[in-house]
């Protein structure tokens, strides 16, 4: 049956994309197998990868055009695919011929025909076998099997005992058994009549490996074309069957079905339909049940922030809360394969260090089939980094000292968060990554500059180590003698002298109580009072500003000492006042404490407070001075009664008060002791 090029071509427009539905769907097997010419009797190999079917009336055939049947054949090509149908060498000799089954081992074909002894002449209808040699296939060894002389299509059970076959009788076609004794005969045909209607045809007969189940086609509809029927033996003989089965109506069409075969498992069917054909009846396939009841699902572990693939992670794939039963991991490329029973819904997540889960669905339970899906997995990474490492004094292989009081500085703020462990020298802090910092170490008589850390391209989780480098304070070594005001002498012999930094006791401080001398060292950028003192003395305060000194520095300061004796009088030299006022500076107010500290400890002193003016002229604002610092002094508990203020004015200079530095050397609150 000839057809024009515009009729193929509309059905290839229109069948093209059911070819790409359900294998549920019948699926014509196209132009490689099927042709203008009837496509019948498709029979799959054991091993699924030969399928041989008969074409009818081809030119090629060895009765050609006319009432010609040969057996031709297709091979399954590594894509799936198969090959352009080539016609059969062996077994084509007669006007009639076929492969009608093949054994579950694909060692013996079963075929119709009865063969000379060489196999050379095809001699008359009947059944053959054919067994697979090294060299193809052995020639043709008859069934003696009676089939009344008709082609018979006919399927062997899986054991090789028995054989259904149809032939006609009157108009009619019927299926008949014949099973293979115990002498090795096979039987006189019985007619299955649980299976025959009583006007219609039963034909093609195909048996499954259970050897329970059997396909067939009949034209009892009440359209009277054919369709395939499905039966289950009930009983231990052969004759004993279920009411027959119409297969869906996906399969069986108004048109013409017929010679239902399946691969081994039965999982898959072929079968001959005229169907949307491309001429006459075609092959089709179509899936009967699924044999691998599974989805795959396969794809990338990727950071849920950057869809960067996560490799080299020891990850875990999780499916409803439980750990994955097969499923593969290369954690090398960063990629999984997950095997999944279909018909359900699953919950999937990945667990991967140091990250969050992020659970995710893969629903299968509308699948019916075997199916692949691409599916990446995420999961949610820390949004931070560990940052950690050892504090070392720079060029050194030791650590900051614990009296350093380090602490870590980022991005010039002080970081409360962050972990110090002072004896050991070192910290941990976690920071937000996806930016730029700059890390740094404040530690006491130390200095640093900060260290940058680039997380800009950080994306996860990470523990990074970075030693923080802190280099020792540029110092100002201050040194002299210390002196004892009275005698002009420096200090000598005497026990108890002490040098006070911001009135507190500096024990780093070197002195050499023989020859009276003292050596100190403090940082650059800030301004110090500093004095000796020593029991039974009153230290006199000098002030030592290195707040603009850049490198180490080397200062000559003496300093005195009063003794605590009627009629000393001791300079208080950070005692200051705004010019032409008598309002105190916040920094007099140690000094001020430290003497109300001296009245407080000794309630028999009594002393004068004398302000004594940078030049003359001045005497009311050096009275209001001295009253000023009076007050001061009985706000913190003196006695009134035990101070007197007095305002000297300029009355006595110590120095000309002609230059600035004569000045201020005039300017100065003293205190007098009166009595002891």
């Amino acid at each position: 049956m000839k057809k024009n090029i515009y009729a193929v071509s509309l059905f290839l427009l229109l069948t093209g994309a059911a070819w790409a539905q359900s294998s549920f769907i019948p699926k014509n097997l196209g132009p490689q197998i099927n042709s203008n010419y009837d496509e019948i009797n498709p029979v799959l190999s054991a091993d699924g990868k030969t399928l041989y079917f008969s074409r009818v009336n081809h030119p090629s055939n060895t009765f050609g055009a006319t009432d010609s049947q040969d057996i031709w054949f297709s091979t399954l090509q590594t894509d799936g695919s198969w090959s352009v149908a080539e016609r059969l060498p062996r077994f084509n000799q007669g006007r009639y011929n076929a492969v009608l089954s093949t054994s579950a081992d694909g060692n013996t074909l079963l075929i119709n025909g009865v063969y000379s002894a060489d196999g050379m002449t095809w001699k008359k209808n009947g059944l053959s076998t054919a067994s697979k040699t090294a060299d193809g296939w052995s020639i043709p060894m008859p069934l003696k099997v009676s089939t009344r002389g008709a082609k018979s299509p006919a399927s062997m059970s899986a054991d090789g005992k028995s054989i259904v076959f149809s032939f006609a009788k009157g108009k009619t076609s019927k299926l008949y058994v014949s099973e293979l004794n115990e002498k090795g005969k096979w039987t006189k045909p019985k007619k299955i009549e649980a299976l025959s209607s009583a006007t219609a045809s039963e034909e093609t007969p195909f048996l499954l490996a259970d050897n329970k189940t059997m396909y067939f086609s009949s034209n009892r509809s009440t359209n009277g074309s054919y369709n395939i029927y499905k039966t289950t033996r009930t009983g231990s003989d052969w004759i004993t069957w279920s009411a027959p089965v119409a297969l869906n109506d996906t399969i069986n069409t108004a048109g013409y079905e017929s010679y239902f075969k399946t691969n081994a498992n039965g999982s898959m069917g072929y079968f001959s339909s005229n169907n949307q054909s491309l001429g006459g009846a075609d092959i089709y396939k179509v899936k009967i049940y699924e044999d691998n009841p599974f989805i795959i699902a396969s794809g990338k572990i990727q950071n849920q922030k950057s869809s960067r693939t996560l490799k080299g992670k020891a990850a875990k794939i999780l499916v409803n809360g439980q750990p994955a039963d097969s499923v593969w991991i290369n954690a090398d490329s960063g990629t999984y394969r997950l095997k999944l029973p279909m018909r359900k819904r699953y919950e999937v997540s990945v667990v991967v260090p140091d990250y969050k889960e992020v659970k995710d669905v893969i629903d299968a339970s509308e699948i019916k089939e075997y199916t692949e899906l691409n599916k990446d997995l995420k999961a949610e990474p820390l949004t931070f980094v560990t940052v950690k490492g050892k504090l070392f004094i720079k060029n050194t292989n030791s650590m900051l000292p614990p009296k350093s009081n380090a602490k870590i500085v980022i991005d010039g703020e002080l970081v409360d968060s962050a972990r110090v462990d002072k004896d050991a020298g070192t910290y941990e802090v976690k920071l937000p990554h996806g930016t730029l910092y700059y890390m740094q170490v404040s530690a006491k008589h130390f200095e640093s500059f900060p260290e940058p850390l680039d997380l800009n391209t950080v994306d996860e989780y990470r523990s990074i180590t970075l030693d923080l480098l802190a280099d020792a304070e540029k110092m100002a070594i201050v040194s002299g003698k210390v002196i004892n005001k009275k005698t002009g002498r420096p200090w000598s012999g005497n026990p108890g002298l002490r040098i006070m930094v911001e009135g507190i006791d500096n024990s780093a401080a070197a002195i050499d109580s023989l020859l009276g001398t003292y050596d100190l060292r403090v940082p650059l950028k800030e301004a110090y009072v500093i004095s000796a003192t020593a029991p039974g003395f009153y230290p006199i305060a000098e002030t030592i500003d290195v707040t603009h000194e850049t490198n180490e520095i080397t200062l000559s300061r003496d300093l005195l000492v009063v003794p605590i004796e009627v009629g000393q009088s001791v300079r208080l030299n950070t005692i200051s006042f705004d010019p032409d006022k008598s309002e105190l500076k916040e920094r007099s107010f140690a000094e001020l404490d430290r003497l109300a500290a001296l009245l407080e400890s000794d309630k028999a002193i009594r002393i004068e407070i004398g302000d004594h003016s940078d030049k003359a002229g001045k005497g009311k604002l050096s009275s209001a001075r001295a009253k000023t610092v009076t007050e001061y002094l009985i706000q913190k508990g003196i006695a009134k009664d035990r101070i007197v203020s007095k305002g000297y004015g300029g009355s006595k200079p110590l120095a000309s008060a002609k230059t600035e530095e004569g000045k201020a050397k005039n300017q100065r609150v003293e205190f007098t002791i009166l009595r002891k």
